[in-house]
């Protein structure tokens, strides 16, 4: 009878692995019309070996346990251009899966890639001692930490590409999303040496749209953790139903006044708005300097969360009064009236001592 080849990916781990193997196959021998990538067909048989039987193979070309156990379990396939055709298949073990040998594995980082690829194709920011722990409950190996670390980072340039690789399609990007959103604004910097500065992204969707949202700028940066760093700077704004709307984004590599800036800059020709707008942000000092000067006449406001914590910042962390002082600050943004907020921030200068009134002078 024909035995489908059932070892596909996202098939390596639990115990979904081996019914996916076996499930399709007959038990006893079968012949297969399944044609099965190279590269797939010895991952994937390595895998179930290592999971079901414990022992190797002769090598890596040669499916034939090392050690000779008069075990049934057989798999015969036959080369067809650059993929295996498989002929002959014998699904269950007669050796009794008791000659697990885990130090005979032929271990390396490819193979672990290919047994956790669609776990971290599923969470990219699984940590390496995550999937040990995976592999040894799945398989019961112990793997080094070298080695999942270095399968980890495999498996996520197999999924995403190389990152030096992918910095050579930003002139593509640039011009792909000028060509297919005619009126948007994409901005690229590049050094003398053909080096990464900077990149700005204002999709016309998002200039167009603002003009029927709340005049109002939210600005933010925050870390790329990845490995090249540099930060992400955001401009957002809500919508008519309080939700966030996109404006722009840019690429740079450190947070800078020069970078903020120019950010600032790109952002008024993006969506040549002649309303006089408020901007709200962290107090970065090259937003505070660079907003009147980009857009004279503007509103600046300042993040209520990040004055929250610096005021927090101010008061020593052994002072009994600390959080005292941070809820009266908070009741000073959120009065009702005149009287109430001078009544509450005479309250926040007397209990918060010299670094609160500092502080606040300087807002």
């Amino acid at each position: 009878m024909l035995c489908s080849y059932g070892i596909g990916k996202g098939s390596t781990s639990g115990d979904n692995s081996s019914n996916s193997y076996s499930s399709s196959c007959a038990s006893g021998s079968g012949t297969g019309s399944e044609i099965v990538p190279i590269k797939e067909l010895r991952s994937r048989l390595w895998a179930f070996n290592l999971k079901h039987v414990g022992q190797t193979f002769v090598d890596a070309n040669d499916f034939r346990l090392k050690e000779s156990t008069g075990c049934l379990w057989r798999v015969h396939a036959v080369s067809e251009f650059d993929s295996f055709v498989i002929k002959t298949m014998h699904s269950e073990h007669s050796c009794g899966f008791v000659c697990k040998d885990i130090n005979s594995c032929f271990m390396s980082s490819k193979l672990v890639e290919n047994l956790i690829l669609e776990i971290v194709r599923g969470m990219p920011l699984v940590k390496p001692k995550d999937l040990m722990t995976t592999l040894k409950t799945d398989y019961g190996l112990d793997i080094t930490y070298y080695y999942v670390y270095t399968a980890k980072k495999m498996a996520l340039e197999e999924i995403h590409g190389i990152d030096g690789l992918c910095f050579h399609q930003l002139k593509w990007l640039k011009n792909a999303i000028v060509e297919s959103n005619p009126r948007s604004r994409v901005i690229l910097d590049i050094d003398s040496t053909k080096k990464f500065e900077r990149m700005f992204i204002c999709f016309e969707a998002s200039s167009y749209g603002f003009n029927h949202c709340r005049p109002i700028v939210y600005l933010d940066c925050t870390f790329l953790k990845n490995k090249h760093k540099g930060c992400l700077l955001a401009a957002t704004a809500k919508n008519g139903n309080q939700g966030i709307f996109p404006l722009a984004i840019a690429i740079v590599v450190n947070e800078t006044d020069a970078n903020w800036f120019w950010f600032i800059e790109q952002l008024k020709l993006a969506i040549s708005s002649d309303r006089i707008l408020t901007f709200l942000s962290d107090r970065h000092v090259g937003l505070v300097k660079n907003i009147p000067i980009v857009f004279p006449g503007s509103f600046h406001s300042n993040c209520l969360w990040h004055l929250k914590n610096n005021v927090g910042s101010a008061i020593r962390k052994d002072n009994k009064l600390r959080k005292y002082v941070v809820k009266l600050f908070f009741d000073c943004a959120y009065a009702a009236s005149h009287h109430e907020f001078f009544t509450c921030a005479e309250k926040l200068k007397k209990y918060g001592g010299l670094p609160v009134q500092r502080f606040l002078e300087d807002i």
